[in-house]
């Protein structure tokens, strides 16, 4: 810069302090001079009372909303933005005296920096010359900062040159001790906290940030400097540590933020480059240093919390604690190994557990639980490098646990969350380790997983008790809005999670058991161990379940007695995906449990339940299928009949137990029946089919009006029309009527036992009294109606019964073919036909029945019929005469009855 320009802005410079002068003696003038108002007497005045003005209509004021948490956290960083900045420099600043001390320190900082580069790369003069030709620049620049501000006051020009007098015995120093090793690396540090203290002292004394900002972060500078060079000592970023710890203390003390946040800014990079350097011959120093910074930067954040000076976390505070948490794991992941890594891990936990314990105070237990969560980071990270395999797992779970229990004791949710994370941690740790297709896979160890999966079940279920009765986190507004509202849901939905935390515990015991189970099955001397092994794990699956639902049951939980349905449907399914196509020669034992199972809940919920719902008919028919699919699987031939007639015995043993329970009873007697109708299929054909079917049904409607349950007359309906269906399609068919055969009465006997059962069903359900529920009324109503639709049905069987049977004995006594019997035999039939449509038509006159007189007519009809659409087409000219003379007499005699009765009724009428 030329001498011109210097002179020029000296005189500006001499300029503005005498206008300064004169606008300072101006404003003194002014203020001697000022006239002081005097006292005015006011008279009293008479009171008036004076109406209150009327408020106006639309002058409501509306209620002013809460900001939300988000909201109050925004203004809360606002507040503390200005306190983090740094102080504003307008253009009179920059162009001022403040502007040139300050360019001025910087460069003379910069000029012994660069100073100390550049005669090191050249070799210009010794190291020695270097070091006193420094130090004496930055001893006499100091000095002179210090007279000039003894005389003249507090100049600009004073400040700057005392910051870089500062930075620039940092400089010395660090070259001395790092590059040229004349000073001793302890000798050093205790040099440069000398420096520091000198440092810390001035820019309080001054007050002055921009002496902190030259001498402390400038000092900082430095290294980084000596970095780019190509150098990256331990000693250097020692010094960096230790001007890092008195720019916190100036900052915590005088409250300038900025000044703490450029010092992380400038000493983080340097402590992160050391610790990720590749080659580091010192590794052990630089543990030591990072776990140095690793304090400083939580102390830092304590410092500025405690000097905040309230219960809210500051947010400074939580970002230095959490940063240097974060350096510390970053260290010890990046420089050891193995117990090395674990011990620095478990120091770094206890250190932040002691904080915590120390902090947890009405005023600072923010503070207390962000170290907290720390410290249990690192306690979990601790405990995977000492321990692997289920002794992690054990660790992590007694943690969980012990967290839960502490949380619960001091009522802070917060540490439940924390327990949450460690058992989430360790159960994702244990799938991987102990698989859940280990279930489904032979010839492996199933052993191993027991251990983890057993413990962080267990820890799961404690964890579970834990929440379901976890007190209200004392947490006030000093938490972070954020963390607040999650920890009020927590608290809201501590039940659900409670209840979840021991449904998930339970289903991982439940697979450590199963694990168990086929690892001694394997061990045993069983054919095919593994098959054997899944029917056992089924039959615990299906224990499980029928727990939890009785559970459910008993207590009146609907959440439970979901949760037990559940775990049935689950092995149900896992048996129809997994067991059918696996395991061949096992699935029918399989089924055998799942069909127990299924009848057990059914008859439990239809015992326990109040409500009617549809389990107990759902569970016995799963349980009547299962019992089929069993008798298909382990039984053949008649022991597969004999075996589901036993089945059908056990569930009708079961419908007479629980007789009072009217729906459940109706469930298994159902079952039963079915069961006994697929035996009787296995083990009866024909004739003694429709016997078994038609003696079934005549005891099932004996036992309804014995019991009055007219439901089981459903059942002794449904038994005849089986029997009934047969007996037309297969025993006693049309085709045995219409065509000529040898053996046209074969199916009279089925016949008749279908007669017996349906008289014995039209008997009963005359004896319906007391309708209960809607298939009572039913009956009832529809009673007659019913009765008049059997003895119809009756009547049609009888008759065509008899037909066969008149046409099996004329066969049978015949000696004629067996067409010429059969149709002498038909002839027979007619006259038969027309023989009975005469007596129901006379017995019908006789009572005034309009109903049999028009059967009677029907049946001449249907005789009359027959003749000329069969009997003329196909008998012989002798048959069809016959049955044409049998027909017309019996019509003869028809007409003369119903003329002479009908007469003597309407004469005794008259």
């Amino acid at each position: 810069m030329s001498a011109s320009v210097l002179a020029r802005l000296d005189r500006i410079e001499s300029e503005l302090r005498d206008l300064g002068g004169e606008l300072q003696a101006i404003r003194a003038t002014v203020l001697a001079g000022s006239p002081q108002p005097e006292p005015v007497a006011v008279e009293p005045q008479p009171l008036r009372v004076v109406a209150p003005p009327t408020p106006p209509r639309s002058t409501r004021a509306e209620p002013e909303q809460e900001p939300s948490g988000w909201e109050r956290e925004l203004e809360q960083l606002k507040r503390e933005l200005p306190r983090l900045s740094l102080p504003k420099l307008d253009a009179a600043d920059l162009l001022g005296a403040r502007g040139l001390a300050l360019a001025g320190g910087v460069v003379t900082l910069l000029g012994v920096v660069f100073f100390f580069v550049l005669a090191a790369n050249n070799g210009w003069i010794g190291p020695l010359a270097r070091v006193v030709l420094g130090g004496g620049a930055s001893a006499l620049v100091f000095a002179a900062a210090i007279l000039l501000h003894a005389r003249y006051g507090r100049l600009h020009a004073a400040v700057a040159a005392a910051g870089a007098g500062i930075a620039g015995g940092y400089a010395t120093l660090l070259a001395a001790a790092a590059l040229y090793d004349l000073v001793p690396a302890l000798a050093a540090l205790v040099l440069a906290g000398l420096i520091a203290g000198l440092g810390v002292a001035l820019a309080l004394h001054w007050s002055s940030q921009v002496v902190a900002a030259l001498g402390l972060i400038g000092a900082m500078v430095v290294p980084a400097i000596v970095i780019v060079d190509g150098s990256l000592t331990v000693t250097g970023t020692a010094f960096v540590g230790i001007v890092f710890a008195a720019a916190s203390v100036v900052s915590v003390r005088q409250q300038w933020g900025a000044l703490l946040v450029w010092a992380s800014a400038v000493s983080a990079p340097q402590i992160l480059a050391l610790v990720l350097a590749e080659d580091d011959p010192a590794r052990n120093r630089t543990v030591a240093l990072a776990l140095v910074f690793v304090g400083l930067y939580f102390g830092a954040g304590i410092a500025r919390q405690l000097a905040a000076g309230r219960a809210q976390l500051d947010s400074l505070a939580s970002i230095f604690v959490a940063g240097g948490a974060l350096l510390g794991g970053v260290a010890s992941f990046a420089l050891l190994e193995g117990d090395p890594r674990g011990i620095v891990l478990a120091a770094l936990a206890a250190s932040f557990g002691a904080v915590a314990i120390g902090f947890w105070r009405d005023e600072t237990r923010e503070l207390g639980a962000l170290a907290a969560v720390f410290g249990t980071v690192f306690a979990a990270t601790a405990t995977a490098q000492f321990l692997d395999g289920p002794a992690l797992v054990v660790a992590w779970s007694v943690e969980a646990v012990a967290l839960g229990w502490l949380g619960r004791r001091i009522a802070e949710t917060r540490f439940q969350l924390v327990a949450l994370a460690y058992l989430a941690l360790a159960l994702l740790y244990t799938l991987e380790q102990a698989p859940l297709v280990s279930l489904y896979e032979a010839n492996t160890d199933h052993f191993v997983g027991i251990p983890a999966l057993t413990a962080i079940g267990l820890a799961l279920v404690a964890y579970g008790l834990l929440a379901r009765t976890w007190p209200p986190s004392r947490g006030g507004s000093a938490m972070p809005a954020a963390l607040a509202q999650l920890i009020a849901e927590v608290d809201r939905y501590r039940r659900p999670i409670g209840i979840g935390a021991v449904a998930v515990g339970t289903l991982v015991l439940v697979d450590a058991a199963s694990l168990g189970i086929l690892g001694i099955a394997e061990r045993t001397e069983l054919e095919n161990p593994f098959g054997w092994g899944n029917v056992a794990v089924t039959a615990l699956w299906s224990l499980t379940a029928l727990a939890v639902l009785t559970a459910g049951l008993l207590r009146r939980s609907r959440l439970l007695e979901l949760g037990g349905i559940a775990g049935l449907c689950f092995t149900l399914l896992n048996f129809q995906f997994s067991t059918i196509g696996s395991l061949p020669e096992h699935r029918g034992w399989c089924a055998v449990v799942l069909a127990v199972a299924a009848a057990a809940a059914a008859l439990l919920h239809g015992l326990l339940s109040r409500r009617v719902e549809v389990v107990p008919w759902v569970g016995a028919a799963i349980s009547t299928i299962l019992s089929g699919f069993v008798a298909a699987e382990l039984f053949a031939g008649d022991a597969r009949g004999y075996a589901l007639a036993g089945i059908g015995a056990a569930h009708l043993l079961v419908a007479a137990i629980v007789f009072r329970r009217r729906d459940l009873a109706t469930c298994f007697w159902l079952a039963a029946l079915v069961l006994g109708l697929a035996s009787s299929l296995v083990l009866l054909d024909h004739t003694w089919l429709v016997l078994a079917w038609t003696l079934a049904a005549v005891a099932l409607a004996a036992a309804g009006t014995v019991l009055r349950e007219p439901r089981l007359w459903l059942g002794a309906g449904a038994f005849t029309l089986l029997g009934g269906t047969l007996t037309i399609a297969l025993l006693a068919t049309p085709g045995d009527f219409l065509r000529a055969n040898e053996t046209p009465a074969d199916g009279v006997p089925a016949l008749l036992l279908v007669l017996g059962a349906l008289a014995v069903l039209a008997v009963a359900l005359r004896q319906i009294d007391r309708p209960t529920d809607a298939l009572d009324r039913w009956l009832d109503s529809g009673s007659d109606e019913l009765g008049r639709a059997l003895r119809w049905t009756l009547a049609t069987i009888g008759l065509y019964g008899a037909s066969l049977a008149i046409l099996g004995l004329v066969q049978e006594l015949g000696t004629a073919g067996t067409t010429t019997a059969f149709q002498r035999g038909y002839t027979a039939v007619s006259a038969f036909w027309g023989l009975v449509a005469l007596t129901i038509l006379v017995v019908g006159l006789r009572r005034g029945q309009r109903v049999l007189r028009l059967a009677a007519l029907g049946l001449f009809a249907l005789a009359l019929g027959k003749l000329f659409l069969y009997d003329l087409a196909t008998l012989s000219s002798v048959a069809r005469a016959a049955s044409f003379l049998a027909v017309g007499a019996v019509l003869l005699l028809g007409g003369f009855f119903y003329q002479r009765l009908a007469e003597a009724e309407a004469g005794t009428e008259s």
